[in-house]
Order: structure tokens, then sequence, then C-alpha cells
């Protein structure tokens, strides 16, 4: 199962909602429709972080 978010909806969304998702979604696979190399620095930041 694929979760697919667009860039508009990601940028929107709190820290506490993307642990959420990561949470409700783990192990499957969460796709942001047109990101920008910026957003997915930030997602990598994240990642690293928790």
């Amino acid at each position: 199962m694929t979760l697919h978010i667009s860039c508009e909806e990601a940028r929107k969304m709190r820290i506490e909602d993307v642990k959420y998702l990561a949470e409700v979604f783990e192990g499957e696979k969460i796709k942001v429709e047109k990101a920008t190399l910026r957003d997915l620095e930030i997602v990598r930041r994240l990642k690293d972080e928790y």
C-alpha cells in the first residue's frame, strides 16, 4: 500500500502529523507528489532526527 500526499499538503503538516503517519504507515511507502529537492532534504533531516 502506498500513501500519496501532495507537496502542498506535506508543507502544511506539523511534525506531530508526520510522526503519526510514520507510525500508522510503518513499513509502507509514503510518496509525496511533485516534491522539490528542498522538501526531500527536510524529510531526510526529519528521518535522521527520529
